[in-house]
């Protein structure tokens, strides 16, 4: 995947950045919250276990859920 050697290239495990992972398609998914590994070596096998979801690109549900589900502070 691109955001693991994103991720992992530009060392973004500083302790202070929090990651969290969803895929989207006909319906979304999500793979992991904010803050739920604390090593890099637990969010990059994260990152290199989600799946390709087949279906249409549905951007706008996408963005919903994260917005609602993965930056809710409550």
């Amino acid at each position: 995947f691109v955001c693991a050697y994103v991720y992992v290239s530009t060392g973004l495990f500083t302790g202070s950045v929090q990651i969290a992972a969803l895929v989207y398609s006909t319906e979304v998914e999500i793979q992991f919250r904010l803050n739920q590994f604390k090593t890099k070596a637990d969010v990059i096998d994260a990152i290199d276990k989600i799946p390709y979801i087949y279906g249409s690109t549905n951007t706008a549900d996408g963005l919903e859920s994260m917005r609602t589900d993965l930056f809710n502070f409550r």
